[in-house]
């Protein structure tokens, strides 16, 4: 039986090449190459994880974080990171 498997995580943002650079330097991981695409072009970009569950960060124009929400956490093996948006 085939199941599904979990491909990407997806975050609004209103700027994914930023958010891009800030989790690859956090995870190691590198951002998809842009092409031939200038950055006001780009709607949506992930970051490479050689075929395994990955980050993609999508333009969302008018992003209003949701209430309450100043930080966002990333659980890695080694430690939990904390910063501010």
């Amino acid at each position: 039986m085939n199941r599904p498997r979990f491909a990407q995580a997806v975050l609004d943002c209103p700027d994914p090449l930023s958010l891009a650079a800030l989790y690859s330097a956090l995870t190691g991981l590198e951002v998809e190459p842009l092409d031939d695409l200038a950055p006001e072009e780009i709607t949506g970009i992930d970051l490479l994880n050689d075929g395994e569950p990955t980050l993609r960060f999508q333009i969302v124009e008018k992003y209003v974080p949701p209430p309450g929400r100043t930080a966002q956490y990333l659980n890695s093996s080694t430690s939990i990171l904390r910063w501010t948006i």
